[in-house]
């Protein structure tokens, strides 16, 4: 299953955003973790907010009821990844790579769309041992899609901290790519 991390002293399900530490702080690294019930989550900016949906409606891809989407899919599924390679016109092999199980990490270019394959590190300090996990990224015009397995803690901070701080969503789908490419290497 996935893990999510909660700052100390927070409880299983949906926190106070106001209460959540930076994601970049030591916290982030070294809190609690829960499982998440859905496989989908999607943040639709509006240009002036951030909105939280479990689904994902085809006409937000085509029309503009909001600038910016983001799509975060916890264990894809072929009919999830159909439905998105549908609404937002995915190319075949990328969508095809996104339900691999294992791949290595890499970056393609297709016709509108960034498709890159970052590793991240899942230690286990009393354990003494490490795991690494995919996590996929399909960056468009509006629009950035993660696709993991659920161990990503890192995907974990930035979902709850995004409907909070609207300014992360309004930099767009490539600055926030980057911002999980910073938090996996700091996580």
């Amino acid at each position: 299953r996935r893990s999510r991390f909660l700052p100390s002293g927070q409880h299983e399900g949906r926190a106070s955003h106001l209460a959540r530490p930076s994601p970049f702080g030591a916290a982030a690294r070294r809190a609690p973790c829960y499982d998440p019930p859905l496989m989908m989550h999607v943040f639709a900016w509006d240009g002036e907010s951030v909105h939280e949906f479990t689904h994902l409606d085809p006409a937000w891809t085509t029309q503009s009821t909001y600038s910016m989407l983001w799509v975060d899919v916890t264990d894809i599924t072929p009919e999830i990844a159909a439905s998105l390679a549908s609404a937002f016109k995915l190319h075949e092999l990328a969508v095809e790579d996104a339900l691999a199980i294992v791949h290595h990490p890499k970056v393609e270019s297709y016709p509108g769309v960034l498709y890159a394959i970052l590793h991240g590190i899942d230690f286990e300090a009393a354990k003494h041992q490490f795991a690494t996990h995919d996590v996929d990224f399909f960056v468009g015009a509006n629009y950035l899609i993660t696709v993991h397995d659920g161990v990503s803690r890192s995907i974990g901070r930035m979902r709850d901290i995004c409907p909070p701080n609207v300014h992360i969503m309004s930099e767009g789908p490539a600055s926030l790519m980057l911002r999980f490419f910073f938090v996996l290497v700091v996580n």
